[in-house]
């Protein structure tokens, strides 16, 4: 009869939570290396601080919303966090989206108003960036859920794709615009690589 209770009093205990897994890939680094390069140690200490002040921003609104972190990846293309299903809804994965980049807006606005312009103009390239609706962005994804919310799964994934292709046409007719125009800087070479790859992988042009 003890052994019983102290059975169920164990069951009574709150169960570890688990943190979530880290995956560091290679290019990740190559961004971190492309950073340094395109800018002085100062202002890619600013840049660091910046991407940290955008992620916070999601995990952030993920506690908010209760929704729980299995996975964060350290990619080419920054950062991507990965949420349980569980109590996912459209409104709240839009919230969680966009809260970065609007983190991002509001140290923009901080900083101008204090006279901390590169801070706040990184912030201000930082936060457009994000909601370029290019698919591995802020954008593409909010774009993807409010297009499922309004059309439906099959008809709103039909339509991202569209807006998908799109962006990353549009995206590398920039950059190589830029690249002729200002030459191969190494910011502009790797982001018009970085939406090749995705075409060419996803096959986004067919």
């Amino acid at each position: 009869m003890r052994s019983e209770t102290r059975r169920s009093s164990h069951s009574r205990l709150p169960a570890m939570k688990a943190m979530p897994e880290l995956a560091v890939y290679p290019g990740f680094f190559a961004l971190a290396a492309l950073v340094c390069l395109a800018a002085d140690g100062a202002t890619a200490a600013l840049v660091a601080v910046a991407a940290l002040s955008h992620e916070f921003g999601h995990l952030a609104a993920a506690l908010v919303c209760g929704r729980k972190i299995k996975r964060i990846s350290l990619t080419l293309h920054g950062a991507a966090i990965v949420y349980d299903d569980a109590g996912a809804s459209y409104p709240a994965d839009i919230a969680v989206t966009a809260a970065g980049p609007a983190v991002n807006a509001a140290l923009c606005l901080i900083f101008a108003r204090r006279g901390e312009y590169l801070f706040s103009g990184i912030n201000a390239v930082y936060a457009a960036i994000s909601l370029y609706p290019a698919p591995f962005l802020d954008g593409g994804r909010i774009v993807r859920l409010l297009a499922a919310y309004f059309l439906g799964p099959e008809r709103g994934d039909t339509a991202a794709g569209c807006i998908d292709r799109a962006a990353c046409i549009a995206a590398i007719a920039a950059s190589i615009a830029m690249i002729a125009v200002y030459g191969p800087a190494p910011m502009l070479l790797a982001s018009t690589a970085v939406f090749l790859v995705f075409i060419v992988k996803t096959q986004t042009i067919v």
